[in-house]
């Protein structure tokens, strides 16, 4: 979670000036291509109608020329599908700011049975931020995922039994 497109310097939640709320994802191209991130992205998000403010639109930002590329023929191809404008602005990524710690892993975060075996195991907020087994469990948390998924995985993730057991219980 960050922020990303606007001019304000080193935005925060309370000063995010013109900046967006977004996310950053790190993806290895040999198992999930930049196509695939995008038709899942257009798949969740909210595109039908024009955001009323910045803070929350529907932006891809753009690494490079090939992603911008890929990115408007993906939306010109929804377009087309649905005989409708996507409402999805599309940008070349210039810096992306990267959230307070509380604005981190948010499922997760509400979650103490879960967070108190991540707390043991990361001696750093940045470590908990940037574990993938960390963004795993509060996806699995925010119903991102089904048990099916998660049964195949759970041993991962460095879960106590009795997290492992409730993470169980509270998935789909």
């Amino acid at each position: 979670m960050g922020y990303c497109g606007g001019t304000t310097k080193d935005p925060d939640y309370q000063h995010i000036g013109d900046h967006a709320e977004t996310v950053e994802i790190d993806f290895d191209p040999e198992k999930i291509t930049y196509a695939e991130l995008l038709k899942q992205y257009f798949s969740a998000a909210p595109c039908s109608h024009k955001s009323y403010s910045k803070q929350y639109a529907s932006i891809i930002f753009c690494a490079n020329a090939e992603q911008r590329k890929i990115a408007e023929t993906a939306k010109a191809d929804l377009e087309k599908q649905r005989g409708t404008t996507v409402h999805a602005e599309i940008h070349d990524l210039d810096h992306f700011y990267m959230a307070e710690d509380y604005h981190q892993k948010y499922y997760l975060r509400h979650t103490a049975e879960l967070m108190r075996d991540f707390q043991q195991r990361f001696a750093s907020q940045a470590e908990f931020r940037d574990s993938t087994a960390v963004a795993r469990a509060n996806g699995y948390i925010g119903h991102f995922g089904d048990a099916k998924q998660l049964k195949e995985e759970i041993e991962k993730l460095g879960l106590s039994e009795a997290a492992q057991k409730w993470l169980l219980a509270h998935t789909r």
